[in-house]
């Protein structure tokens, strides 16, 4: 094997071999078990309407809420991409101020309140 056939196959391996052996950082338990990195968006009532929700987590209509606290429509990327976004409405724990642009994290997979960032395992 030649030297221009060696530099061509390093040329190609590098990059394949930097991206396999890269771990990403969200890939822990906590991200396999539905928490994802969120910002708030904006400030919900219990009861108003919103279209623009992927999920919602507030109570049906009807049903008694106990467990208090503030919801949000937060925003959180998926398929890996920052630029693809779903937004979801969320509780905020009632000791929790809501500010937009604040970053949060929550459960895709289940409707569990929020987590303040400091929390942020990753």
């Amino acid at each position: 094997m030649n030297d221009v056939t060696r530099w061509v196959l390093a040329m190609i391996a590098s990059p394949l071999l930097a991206a396999c052996s890269t771990a990403r950082p969200d890939q822990t338990d906590d991200y396999a078990q539905g928490w994802r990195r969120a910002r708030v968006e904006a400030i919900v009532a219990a009861q108003a309407p919103v279209r623009s929700a992927y999920r919602d987590c507030r109570p049906a209509t009807g049903s008694v809420d106990t467990a208090g606290g503030p919801y949000v429509l937060a925003s959180y990327s998926f398929g890996g991409s920052p630029n693809l976004r779903h937004t979801m409405v969320v509780r905020l724990p009632p000791d929790q101020q809501p500010v937009p642009g604040q970053p949060i994290l929550i459960n895709i997979e289940r409707c569990k309140s929020t987590l303040p960032a400091a929390s942020l395992p990753y």
